[in-house]
């Protein structure tokens, strides 16, 4: 940085022996002295000959030193700290990065500000995989049983639905949180998914633990509720059957996830199979017999969508030793189990829907025909080594199934 000068005459222009000369060779361990100049006989409205940093001048190719604590002394740097130092301007000059490191830039003294994280809401979303589009299917999931039981959609605001509806919904997300915390190494080790070990990061994975506990026991409480107040206890035995499931899916010494294909199955039965059985036995204490078809057919409908889901974590579940049914197999041929497993559920749903309701069955299967067909279609470019990645299978495929998932719902309110 070329020195400024004191004034717009030649008589107030700096000496150049007063000016610091440049080091001859190597670099400067500290800030060159500066000799003493007259003093303008004007006074200068400008700022200083050079750029100060704290105490010292900053000269023209000075390397940045470690940027010193908040409660250093003198010149001797202090100790790295966690806390974030202020610059002179006001902004930080200490960033945190994403997983607890402290990053810091320098150029002549000048640090970067600190880098922008996302709230703690953004965070719990995330944990919960609220990302779009899966919300809908949560919900789905959660009202399809009591649409099963009564088709007037005024229903769904009597208690016993209401009751119902929240702690199925509870219990879909609770587990995810769970999964999350506790697979933060293998998303770290993804990288379509370690935004999943950032978000379990920065929200905390005890903090994420402590939540998927209580919203837990909100839910045995909300089922409760209905066996308390209406006498309806197969939903408490539901609700118990899906904790039991994702805890041994999630949790060693079972951890059923490592288990290839059983954990995919415990996964898809606790997701979406139990909690419409859920909804179903809070609304009415008998279950119609084709009501059995169809649960078990979203049921299976979700476990291959779990194995489809697996594909992209062929190397982060292989290097965490997470035997995955894409890890057992490879990637192709669980594809190809992803699609036999999606076509056996679509048939046993189609089977019950048409049972219950006639032709309309045919509307809640159709998008998931379509969904099996696009997952068939991925099947040629992962034989030759260019697998599905998990960002556009969640944006461009699933929403494919969300609809599917919006159709069944549909179908006991028109037929």
């Amino acid at each position: 940085m070329p020195a400024r000068r004191w004034g717009t005459s030649g008589r107030d222009r700096a000496h150049p022996e007063h000016l610091p000369r440049p080091p001859s060779r190597g670099v400067l361990s500290g800030p060159a002295p500066i000799r003493p100049g007259p003093v303008p006989a004007r006074p200068c409205s400008r700022g200083p000959v050079l750029p100060v940093r704290g105490r010292d001048p900053v000269l023209p190719g000075q390397p940045a030193r470690t940027t010193r604590g908040p409660h250093a002394r003198g010149r001797a740097p202090a100790p790295p700290r966690n806390s974030l130092r202020e610059s002179a301007g006001g902004r930080p000059a200490i960033a945190r990065a994403r997983d607890g490191a402290i990053a810091e830039t320098a150029n002549e003294g000048d640090v970067l500000p600190r880098l922008t994280t996302r709230s703690t809401w953004q965070d719990f979303a995330v944990v919960h995989r609220l990302q779009f589009p899966l919300p809908i299917n949560y919900l789905c999931y959660s009202i399809w049983g009591c649409l099963f039981a009564d088709p007037d959609p005024r229903r769904l605001l009597d208690a016993p639905a209401l009751l119902a509806i929240a702690a199925a919904l509870l219990l879909i997300v609770a587990p995810l949180a769970l999964n999350v915390a506790v697979d933060m190494a293998t998303d770290e080790a993804h990288a379509d998914k370690r935004y999943l070990a950032g978000a379990a990061g920065r929200f905390g994975s005890a903090r994420a633990l402590r939540w998927a506990g209580a919203e837990m026991v909100a839910a045995v409480v909300a089922v409760l509720a209905i066996g308390i107040g209406w006498g309806r206890w197969w939903p408490l035995t539901v609700a118990e059957a899906i904790i039991i499931a994702q805890l041994m899916y999630n949790l060693e010494p079972a951890r059923l996830k490592r288990h290839g294909l059983v954990g995919s199955a415990a996964f898809g039965a606790a997701s979406v199979g139990l909690p419409c059985l859920l909804g179903y036995t809070a609304v009415t204490s008998a279950v119609a017999t084709p009501i059995w078809p169809i649960a078990a057919g979203v049921a299976v409908l979700s476990t291959g969508r779990t194995v489809w889901w697996a594909i992209p974590d062929y190397d982060a579940d292989t290097a965490t030793g997470v035997g995955t049914p894409t890890v057992r197999y490879g990637q192709a041929r669980a594809l190809v189990l992803a699609c036999a497993i999606l076509l056996a559920g679509l048939l046993l749903t189609g089977w019950g829907l048409w049972w219950r309701y006639g032709v309309w069955g045919l509307l809640g299967v159709a998008a998931h025909a379509a969904f099996l067909g696009l997952a068939l279609a991925q099947l040629r470019p992962t034989l030759r080594g260019r697998p599905p990645r998990a960002g556009p299978m969640l944006r461009r495929t699933l929403p494919v199934a969300t609809l599917g998932e919006v159709m069944i719902a549909v179908v006991p309110l028109v037929a």
